[in-house]
């Protein structure tokens, strides 16, 4: 799936969601690959394929909330 500056992107439950170049544009993709940190999908497959992808251009924000912390 081709990455959109207005497009949201939730990953699908079971697989790891990462970022990779495709020509001169970048696309989701989808890894069936083991947990990590024992979750799947996990936010650290994700940044790291997104940091390799568009290195220092990248910008990454993590929102995290659930039950009192958010």
């Amino acid at each position: 799936m081709p990455i959109t500056p207005s497009g949201i992107y939730l990953a699908q439950s079971g697989k790891h969601m990462l970022v990779s170049p495709k020509g001169d544009r970048y696309v989701i993709q989808l890894s069936d690959s083991p947990p990590e940190n024992f979750f799947k999908p996990a936010v650290d497959v994700l940044f790291r394929s997104a940091a390799a992808s568009y290195g220092n251009s990248l910008i990454a924000v993590v929102l995290t909330g659930m039950l009192n912390d958010g």
